[in-house]
């Protein structure tokens, strides 16, 4: 069974994870409780961060096994058939994703995206199937403003859509905050709803699964509409719409900050019933260009504002939506 913790850098997930198993294992003190190392020891900054967290684990009763690649093989040699099933920590989903796609080259085409996912869930149900609970740490990389590569854009495509499949098997998923575990599933009881007519918010970060999310939930918006594409003079009626941050990046571009402004929440008043989804942009490094940062800073507030005014706001984590309101 797989439980899912994720969380930004230092967030204290590591940690959490540990504390996670230890209580998982406690189950059955006869089976081996294994740390599923797969970060490669190369250059210093990984080697410090490497003796960082065997201090972390040290007198706490964890077996080391190192993992930087092929997952399945390595439960085939080391773990299948083991009297009981072990436990299972593997630290983290992050660091093997990166050693696997970019192994021996440093490209990120469609199929070497797709092979590299297939080998990834493959190894991943093998290990579900000789362990008793697998607690699999994976890291929040997609919620900042920054322009990425070719390359780095399908690293986190790839890195998203294995949390996601992780977190639809997994019986919990928690986002580790600042130390403090915020628990996206199991969900907590939904709160009463209004009449459903009013404006909806579905926010997250890239590649979390919110369209699919905000489709399902909300069926009966049959069109959606691109804002990075769509005309910016919208004069029809609006059902759906994604990428809104697209759409006052362009606004901006075009009229200035207030404008894309007055333009989302004129938006939003001729069309009570709007649902919207933004993709989380005001994390990571503040950006250098002024423009961006003025982008990522308006999307903040106005999102704010949408908030206010909405009858619900999901955020979106690993493909499960947490309501916010």
């Amino acid at each position: 069974m797989f439980w899912l913790v994720t969380g930004g850098s230092g967030s204290g997930k590591s940690l959490y994870g540990e504390e996670l198993l230890q209580r998982l294992w406690e189950k059955n003190k006869k089976a081996e409780k294994i740390y599923l190392a797969t970060m490669r020891p190369e250059g210093r900054e990984a080697k410090a961060r490497i003796a960082r967290h065997r201090r972390q684990r040290a007198g706490k009763g964890f077996i080391t096994e190192e993992c930087p690649g092929d997952l399945g093989m390595f439960v085939e040699e080391k773990l299948r058939g083991k009297t009981p099933p072990p436990f299972v920590l593997l630290e983290c989903m992050s660091n093997l994703t990166a050693n696997l796609l970019f192994d021996g080259d440093f490209s990120a085409d469609r199929e070497k995206l797709e092979r590299t996912a297939g080998k990834i869930e493959s190894g991943l149900l093998l290990l579900e199937q000789v362990c008793q609970d697998v607690v699999v740490v994976t890291n929040e990389v997609c919620s900042e403003s920054a322009s990425d590569s070719p390359e780095m854009q399908g690293y986190k495509r790839l890195l998203s859509r294995i949390n996601r499949w992780l977190a639809a098997r997994s019986r919990q998923v928690t986002e580790v905050v600042y130390g403090i575990p915020a628990g996206v599933k199991p969900l907590p009881e939904e709160r009463e709803k209004g009449a459903g007519t009013g404006m909806k918010l579905v926010i997250g970060g890239a590649w979390q699964g919110k369209l699919e999310f905000a489709a399902k939930r909300y069926s009966q918006v049959e069109n959606w509409i691109d804002g990075s594409s769509c005309a910016l003079e919208i004069s029809g009626p609006v059902e759906g719409m994604y990428h809104i941050e697209e759409y006052i990046r362009r606004w901006m571009e075009r009229e200035g900050e207030e404008q894309a402004r007055r333009q989302m929440l004129s938006l939003c008043e001729k069309n009570p019933g709007l649902v919207l989804i933004c993709r989380e942009i005001g994390y990571g490094l503040v950006p250098a260009d002024a423009f961006e940062r003025r982008w990522r800073e308006q999307v903040g507030r106005i999102c704010t504002e949408l908030a206010k005014q909405a009858e619900e706001v999901y955020r979106v984590v690993c493909g499960v939506g947490l309501q916010l309101k």
